[in-house]
């Protein structure tokens, strides 16, 4: 298996965090994934950004990311991530040129967040709605944010875990090479979903954009830049 890595990049005007790999299978088929979010307040604050943004620096550099992967080979493409990685995922595809998206089999997102829903009912994202496949934990939290089409392909799985910890990869069950499945999410994972949706469309954009600002202005105001620094402080 062949890899090239993008590094974490650092855009001049604005943080963000992104990262993504690029696998070459035996095949010849590829696999690029986009890196979740890491435990940097920059990556965080990006997450939060897109419920009022209509791109967040992550997803130009993913779509970048494709673009020019596309222009050095003509291989199939499986595309996808983890939590803030498979959004990227998604919106790379789904913005990609006609020549670049048809050559793309299969996009996964892994407990990643969604879209507002003007993007889910946008032409774009129509255009490849039918080759996602949404994998997400039983009792999931961040794979519930913001509004997702109930025409992709859903795989609920078992975890070993509880609550936020669901969101690991590590906790999901296997049987051999295939996830333990379950028929739905649980009903706290439905009512929080529903819950934080509903509050979410209850705010205006300027509104959610002032609270984002707000709070990630508290959190920087202690002086540590990631969130495993803000949880073991003292």
């Amino acid at each position: 298996v062949g890899m090239t890595l993008y590094r974490d990049i650092l855009v001049p005007e604005e943080e963000t965090q992104f990262a993504a790999v690029t696998f070459i299978m035996d095949d010849g088929t590829v696999y690029i994934a986009f890196r979740g979010t890491d435990h940097s307040l920059a990556g965080w604050k990006e997450d939060f950004n897109m419920s009022f943004r209509e791109q967040i620096p992550a997803q130009r550099l993913a779509l970048e990311y494709l673009w020019d992967f596309a222009a050095v080979s003509r291989a199939p493409i499986w595309i996808g991530g983890h939590s803030k990685g498979g959004n990227l995922a998604i919106y790379a595809a789904m913005n990609a040129p006609d020549a670049i998206k048809d050559r793309i089999t299969r996009i996964y997102t892994l407990d990643g967040p969604g879209f507002s829903p003007e993007v889910i009912h946008s032409y774009e994202y129509s255009t490849v709605v039918h080759r996602i496949t949404r994998v997400i934990p039983d009792g999931s939290i961040i794979g519930m944010l913001l509004a997702h089409s109930p025409h992709a392909h859903r795989i609920v799985v078992k975890s070993s875990a509880d609550g936020l910890m669901q969101h690991s990869c590590y906790t999901w069950l296997m049987h051999g090479d295939h996830f333990v499945q379950v028929p739905d999410v649980t009903p706290t994972s439905q009512t929080f979903a529903e819950a934080m949706n509903s509050w979410l469309g209850g705010m205006t954009q300027r509104q959610r954009e002032h609270g984002v600002e707000a709070l990630f202005r508290v959190l920087t105001s202690s002086g540590h830049g990631t969130i495993t620094e803000l949880m073991t402080a003292g």
